[in-house]
């Protein structure tokens, strides 16, 4: 078991190790710049802002909101 595959236990939350989520940072940052920099190529700017919206925005949303729901602690 690696570093990265290892999870420590602070008050009841289980945490990733920060290699880990130093890596998912910058995977993410990596997202948004492909995407943004898509964005800009499309003609009418209506549809680069809706395409970063929907493409760029959206799954790091989904990501976020199901990242806390596994932090969070069960009753």
């Amino acid at each position: 078991m690696g570093a990265i595959d290892r999870a420590w236990q602070c008050d009841g939350i289980v945490r990733t190790q920060p290699i880990q989520r130093a890596a998912m940072h910058i995977v993410l940052l990596g997202w948004l710049y492909v995407i943004f920099t898509m964005a800009l190529t499309m003609r009418p700017i209506v549809a680069g802002i809706a395409f970063f919206l929907v493409v760029g925005l959206g799954p790091l949303f989904v990501y976020a909101a199901l990242t806390l729901r596994r932090r969070r602690p069960r009753k």
